[in-house]
């Protein structure tokens, strides 16, 4: 049985306390409903969706119950779906505060598409700085507390505004970019340097602009020469979400007794696979003639989930201008198609879900990322990285909208049309000096 000392060392653990008449309530609630745990319920208040009863550590009454309103609502639906989907709009903005050296729920939950010229830079300063703050923490960077036998390991990242006037190699953690006239530079939150990568050394990885590297050195004549360039250390989500501290990143509460059944629902679903399809043309016979013999193929192992990426025709979806152009009354008509042979196979349509990711062609906005329901013409919605056909969703029930995670992994799936727009001039530039290494295309996750 939870007492008062049990619930004040686990709320002080997390920088919050109660107020009287919510210890009271808690210690009730805890009492009565013996499948409701301590953790969470700390965990819910610290995610709870009404922030502005939460301006202060101390928790009140109210705040109490709101949490565990929600956390009960949890509770009382134990039948975790395999697969969540998560709207990029609606996730929780994580705010990090240095003083505390802590992450929480930012308490303006809008999202702006077509945000003032400021959030684009202060989007560039809270990656890289949340970048840095991955990196420093990381063994081979992570300053001794104490003179320890590690020493000698550590390795210091220097700022770019330190290199001038001192000598031998040095560490830098920076952004990638380059001037009008081509040069390639490395800038960080306080400067910016030059770089000459002729003899450099590249590690695995494909560096472009605005890509956060860290590159080994020296400074000679106020430039970097380059001797070693790198991405960053990745750093296991486990890892991550110990930082976090309970913050729920995706804005859903999970219950223990929901953990463990995810948990669950993991081992006992090894065998599961994912079909992925790439620029599938609906406007073809033929690729509707595959997608049935694929469909045939696979009901009897009924696969968890189907993604569909586009584009979706084989040529660009207009309005009715361009005499090559796909008008949306025969996109409409071409999903239509797609529903009914899907509904040939009634095992899929039970136990598998379908998602649905637009390529460059399709309607709504190609080059905004992530991508908003700007498209809702009769029944056809565009909605945020899926293309989502309601003819489809009404007569197929199970379909998707990424993000989507499965059990405990978070998954992002993309057209290979947005890598395109991260090979640019820059990646070429430097591989064309990289003579003698190798440029190995492959991305890392901090992408």
């Amino acid at each position: 049985m939870v007492d008062a000392k049990q619930v004040f060392r686990e709320l002080k653990l997390h920088g919050l306390t109660l107020h009287s008449d919510a210890l009271k309530r808690l210690l009730s609630e805890l009492t009565n409903q013996p499948t409701l745990v301590l953790e969470d319920v700390v965990f819910a208040i610290k995610n709870s969706i009404d922030r502005s009863k939460l301006k202060t550590s101390v928790v009140t009454q109210d705040a109490l119950e709101s949490a565990l309103d929600t956390l009960l609502n949890v509770s009382s639906d134990n039948d975790y779906q395999c697969i969540q989907v998560f709207n990029a709009f609606e996730q929780p903005k994580l705010v990090y505060h240095p003083s505390t050296k802590s992450y929480e729920v930012s308490a303006d939950p809008s999202r702006k598409l077509h945000a003032s010229s400021t959030h684009r830079l202060s989007l560039y300063r809270e990656r890289f700085a949340a970048l840095e703050r991955r990196v420093l923490r990381h063994k081979s960077f992570a300053k001794p507390v104490a003179s320890t036998t590690r020493q000698y390991n550590f390795q210091d990242i220097s700022r770019i505004e330190s290199l001038l006037g001192v000598t031998g190699t040095k560490r830098v953690l920076g952004m990638l970019g380059q001037d009008e006239r081509k040069r390639v530079y490395l800038e960080d939150m306080t400067s910016r340097i030059y770089l000459d990568v002729s003899e450099a050394k590249f590690t695995n990885g494909i560096f472009t602009s605005s890509c956060i590297v860290l590159v080994e050195g020296q400074v000679l004549d106020d430039v970097f020469h380059v001797e070693t360039i790198g991405s960053p250390p990745p750093e296991l989500r486990e890892q991550s979400l110990h930082v976090l501290s309970g913050v729920d990143a995706l804005g859903v509460e999970v219950s223990t007794q929901q953990l463990a059944q995810i948990k669950q629902l993991e081992s006992e679903q090894e065998l599961d696979c994912f079909v992925v399809l790439s620029d599938v043309h609906l406007d073809e016979p033929d690729v509707l003639k595959r997608l049935d013999a694929l469909f045939s193929g696979y009901e009897p192992f009924t696969p968890t989930l189907f993604i569909f990426m586009g584009n979706f025709t084989s040529t660009r979806v207009g309005y009715g201008y361009g005499a090559e152009s796909t008008t949306i009354r025969t996109l409409k008509q071409l999903f239509d198609d797609l529903a009914t042979l899907i509904l040939k196979y009634p095992a899929l349509v039970e136990k598998s879900q379908f998602l649905f990711v637009p390529g460059p062609n399709d309607p709504g906005a190609p080059d905004v990322v992530p991508r908003h329901a700007v498209c809702r013409m009769g029944r056809i919605v565009s909605f945020g990285w899926g293309l989502i056909v309601a003819l489809v969703a009404h007569r197929v029930h199970r379909r998707l909208y990424p993000t989507n995670s499965v059990c405990n992994h978070v998954q992002q799936p993309l057209p290979s049309s947005l890598l395109h727009q991260g090979f640019c001039h820059l990646s070429r530039r430097l591989a064309a000096q990289d003579e003698q290494g190798e440029f190995v295309s492959s991305f890392d996750g901090h992408w």
